[in-house]
């Protein structure tokens, strides 16, 4: 223990005899360690900003597209068409799926008195919500019945509301879209730009049965994406194991 003690003893004469020394080397190791806490802090916000830019336009997603059909190599000019029946299936028989929406989507003019503005439409399902982290800040999400009954209803992103209304909230109001008056039951919670520089506020959403038959009809009930969310803790690669069929014949015709 005496050796000990006389060890501390010599330690603190050699600082005193080197002030200098020691008051360098006290603020090399100071900076060092500051330097090491800076850098990982900077690296965790920027993960959280990078995540949380991420989330916006929804996590865990898997967005299905029709494929061009091929033959002996040969790309045919004839695509395999999606259809909500798909969806449902998918949503039916994939394990992994948390929740599956089909989508479509086009642009076009929105008109509200003296005012118009040039957007994309969404036509979407009840699910659409809760896989791309979509809010509805004022208002109310489209109802069930709204859903059922293709009702000619709306929902706004930030930045259309603003340029439509102004100042006011816009709910309860009409705007045009082609010859047919939607009414405006939502708005969107403000995100903001992507990742990628994309307004995520310049969109307006509404049931993908109206879409289908007064903004773009279609038959067959087709649609033009589906997007799958999946479960955090599942596999992509089995995710739609059992969902996968064959185009049909009417469908390459």
């Amino acid at each position: 223990m005496k050796g000990v003690f006389a060890a501390i003893r010599l330690s603190f004469r050699a600082v005193l005899r080197s002030k200098i020394r020691s008051a360098l080397t006290v603020l090399g190791i100071l900076i060092g360690v500051a330097a090491v806490v800076i850098v990982v802090a900077l690296g965790n916000a920027v993960r959280d900003q990078v995540m949380g830019e991420i989330s916006t336009f929804g996590a865990n997603t898997i967005y299905i597209v029709p494929q061009d059909n091929r033959a002996s190599g040969v790309k045919d000019s004839t695509r395999t068409k999606l259809t909500e029946d798909d969806a449902t299936a998918i949503a039916h028989d994939a394990t992994s799926v948390s929740d599956v929406t089909p989508m479509s989507s086009t642009r076009a003019q929105l008109v509200v008195g003296d005012k118009n503005y040039s957007t994309t439409l969404f036509g979407i399902a009840e699910a659409y919500f809760s896989i791309m982290n979509d809010v509805v800040d004022r208002g109310l999400p489209f109802s069930p019945t709204e859903l059922r009954t293709k009702a000619k209803v709306i929902i706004l992103g930030e930045t259309v509301r603003a340029e439509l209304f102004g100042n006011e909230d816009g709910i309860g109001a009409y705007v045009r879209v082609g010859p047919y008056p939607f009414r405006v039951v939502g708005i969107l919670k403000k995100k903001g730009q992507s990742p990628f520089g994309e307004d995520q506020d310049d969109r307006v959403l509404l049931p993908i049965g109206t879409f289908r038959t007064r903004i773009m009809p279609s038959s067959q009930n087709r649609v033009q994406v589906i997007v799958i969310g999946r479960r955090s803790d599942s596999q992509m690669a089995p995710l739609l194991r059992n969902c996968y069929r064959p185009p049909s014949q009417q469908e390459r015709s």
